[in-house]
């Protein structure tokens, strides 16, 4: 019986020691100590990375907290103002309106009528409003103007026939 008695006092010491033991631990555990054989976390090094690899967003995570309610849209800088002024505007295009086509001794007139004001009597070659009148023909004249045709017909003017 003192057999008995004096192992169970042994088994209850160690039931107590490892009761006493477990409790510390979840009664003063710290998650942010560092275990036991590790450095602490200011001694811990970075690993070094295969050279010329870089992750280029490793450095935006850990300087800025992703998730921070906070951190919001920062609106890029206005662009610089260049020294250079804007370009001038194109001139307006010429509007013209063909009234007639005058046909005499062989030689071919336009009468154009300029929104501007202005009724011009024109041959092929001549320039109006920096249009140059390249092509007449019975019924239509073709002016250039910066490399854009601008065409002037009669189609739907009635004509007069001998």
């Amino acid at each position: 019986m003192i057999r008995k008695g004096f192992l169970l006092g042994i088994l209850a010491f160690v039931v107590v020691i490892l009761l006493a033991d477990f409790l510390k631990e979840v009664v003063f555990y710290d998650p942010l100590a560092p275990a036991a054989g590790e450095p602490a976390r200011d001694e811990v090094k970075e690993e070094k990375t295969i050279k010329g690899f870089e992750p280029g967003w490793a450095k935006a995570i850990h300087e800025k907290d992703l998730f921070n309610r906070e951190r919001g849209y920062v609106p890029p800088p206005p662009p610089a103002a260049s020294l250079e002024p804007p370009p001038p505007p194109p001139p307006p295009k010429p509007e013209f309106q063909l009234k007639g086509i005058v046909v005499q001794d062989g030689r071919e007139t336009a009468i154009i009528e300029s929104a501007k004001g202005g009724t011009y009597a024109l041959a092929p070659g001549d320039v109006l409003e920096e249009a140059l009148l390249i092509k007449l023909d019975p019924r239509r004249a073709v002016f250039k103007w910066m490399n854009e045709e601008i065409v002037l017909s009669m189609e739907k003017v009635k004509t007069l026939r001998r």
